[in-house]
């Protein structure tokens, strides 16, 4: 509903319009995230943007695997589909939400620090890594303190994750851990006085709202779900996933940094 670049329909993203991949392209002079990558159906015709092997639910520990969708590209690089030009300069974006935690902290993390070095091994010039987002910020948890706050506990978690990961990526050169957790703490749950704090009116209430989240209700439910009229102005769509605009403004502030490790100079506006 606000993606006017495509024309306002519905794209598959888990949002009311552009997502982080979708901005990490623009910074890379491209209108929107790489084609998804469609197994069988795919034409064997690399597109020039890349490729996008994200896959909704998926997990690092649990099918589908974070190891399947690196493995799925290392076959196409095998085939030569994906050939050394393709790979000259090439960066990937991990972008990991937390959402198998059954499993220790200490196998996630691993995983995730093997899927980089993977990457790097099968060629690709430059690897991004999320950290995950503050868990007790999300409304998900946030609704138990009637959105007026941040559960302490879920933001523990999402701490003691985002530590291990920085000692695993420690050392490497090639891969940048992107800190979305504090901007987007910086963003919903501001401290007094920050230069962040105008920047979105409805910080911890979703713009699409389950009518019974407890039951199993969900945002898009025939007949189960409220919608807000100015998503521009929440910074999450539903009880984990930001809006447009929540996205746009964490991927501003994270724009610098990732220009300086991609050696981009050309500034783009969003």
């Amino acid at each position: 509903m606000s993606d006017a670049a495509h024309g306002r329909k519905p794209t598959g993203r888990y949002s009311d319009g552009l997502v982080q991949s979708d901005f990490l392209a623009k910074i890379m002079g491209h209108r929107a995230s790489p084609p998804a990558y469609l197994g069988d159906e795919w034409d064997d015709v690399m597109d020039p943007a890349g490729m996008n092997f994200a896959f909704g639910d998926s997990s690092v520990m649990d099918v589908p695997k974070l190891g399947k969708q690196v493995q799925q590209l290392g076959s196409l690089i095998k085939a030569g589909v994906v050939d050394d030009r393709d790979l000259t300069g090439s960066v990937a974006l991990v972008a990991y939400s937390g959402n198998d935690y059954s499993n220790s902290t200490d196998d996630v993390v691993e995983e995730i620090g093997s899927a980089a070095w993977q990457l790097l091994d099968l060629g690709v010039s430059k690897v991004l890594v999320n950290t995950v987002p503050p868990f007790g910020c999300s409304p998900w948890l946030s609704r138990l303190h009637n959105y007026s706050s941040c559960d302490d506990d879920g933001n523990a978690f999402a701490d003691r994750h985002n530590a291990a990961l920085r000692d695993r990526l420690a050392g490497e050169d090639d891969v940048l851990l992107l800190d979305v957790n504090s901007i987007i703490t910086d963003l919903v749950a501001p401290k007094a006085g920050s230069a962040l704090a105008p920047r979105l009116t409805e910080r911890l209430r979703p713009c699409c709202e389950a009518a019974d989240a407890d039951g199993g209700g969900y945002c898009g439910l025939d007949d189960g779900y409220a919608l807000c009229d100015h998503p521009e102005e929440y910074f999450f769509w539903d009880i984990e996933h930001p809006t447009q605009a929540g996205w746009r403004a964490v991927m501003q502030l994270l724009q610098g940094p990732i220009m300086a490790f991609l050696g981009i100079s050309n500034l783009e506006h969003f």
